[in-house]
């Protein structure tokens, strides 16, 4: 479009995966804890788009912008032998990702504080401290509601080359153990936030002669963090959303005059920096939701006290013969 100074490009899909290999759970009687079968169908659609255009074009400069999107809605569709949902990997004792029929592929599983039908946290009447439900439950997916990208690109007199480029996710979750261990101990800005005095638990109940009442017993903040057995797992799931300024280079493309008469065709010398700088959602504090303890696997969306992401700098000489 407009002599190729603009477009576009979009792709949509959907497809169905057939018997997945999946290892399904055997009773401990047999002498065995599972069996793998190839079973199960997981649906996947989405969108992926690209823009790029040239707003500016003239003898000495060039800019050039590109614009990424991407979106994939999985759901597993079913399992085999009537089973609800199957383990792809424990994360901790009590919170794990699953399949599960009708969710995402890749859910949180596992405790959360007891609520009321109402979504207020169900507190002890006697300390004040929520109540871990004793039962396992879903808490979103590990997959992001989008990515996108935007990259910049500004030439002059074609020698001279500026590009930025940033990328992101929007949604999606991940287990951040960084926080648990550091409100263990007492680092992190949520143990000091109110102060570290007794204090009511924000709109939570308690559970009198069947009926939920409104609480009014303080809890001791050190009660809650340094016993583990007070915190629930799924108060350590963090947004994973997160905006990065991946890369800027810039690039020199020497005068081709000066290699005349000489094998080589031209020369560019460049300066570079990835990872610069990073922001996260709000809740997040701690860490690089990018950064994932279990590699490529099932296991996605745990971070164990990772070391912060490293900034990286670095020159290139490239040589056209």
């Amino acid at each position: 479009l407009m002599k190729d100074r603009v477009g576009f490009d979009v792709a949509y899909y959907q497809n169905r995966s057939k018997d997945q290999i999946i290892t399904l759970p055997m009773p401990q009687s047999s002498g065995y804890t599972g069996k793998t079968v190839n079973a199960g169908v997981i649906q996947n659609k989405g969108v992926e788009l690209l823009l790029r255009g040239t707003p500016l074009l003239t003898k000495d400069w060039k800019v050039d912008l590109t614009a990424t999107y991407t979106k994939n809605i999985s759901e597993v569709v079913s399992l085999p032998n009537g089973v609800d949902q199957i383990s792809l990997g424990s994360g901790t004792s009590s919170m794990g990702i699953v399949a599960a029929v009708g969710k995402p592929y890749g859910t949180f599983y596992g405790r959360d504080y007891l609520r009321d039908p109402n979504g207020r946290v169900v507190v002890n009447g006697t300390t004040g401290l929520p109540i871990v439900d004793a039962s396992s439950s879903y808490h979103g997916t590990y997959n992001p509601d989008f990515q996108a990208s935007l990259k910049g690109a500004v030439t002059f007199k074609n020698r001279f080359t500026l590009s930025i480029l940033f990328d992101g996710k929007k949604g999606g979750q991940f287990y951040s153990n960084t926080k648990a261990l550091m409100g263990f101990v007492g680092t992190s800005l949520e143990t000091t936030e109110g102060g570290r005095d007794p204090r009511v638990w924000e709109n939570s109940v308690i559970l009198k002669n069947g009926v939920y009442e409104p609480n009014t017993t303080p809890y001791l903040p050190y009660s809650l963090y340094s016993v583990g057995a007070n915190t629930a797992e799924a108060a350590d799931l963090l947004d994973a959303s997160y905006v990065k300024l991946r890369e800027i280079a810039i690039s020199c493309n020497l005068p081709s005059k000066w290699f005349y008469k000489t094998p080589i065709g031209g020369i560019s010398l460049g300066l570079f920096g990835n990872n610069l700088f990073l922001w996260t959602a709000k809740e997040n504090k701690y860490v690089d939701p990018e950064i994932n303890a279990a590699g490529n696997g099932n296991t996605q969306g745990f971070e164990y006290t990772s070391i912060p992401s490293q900034r990286n700098y670095g020159f290139n000489v490239k040589i056209n013969f």
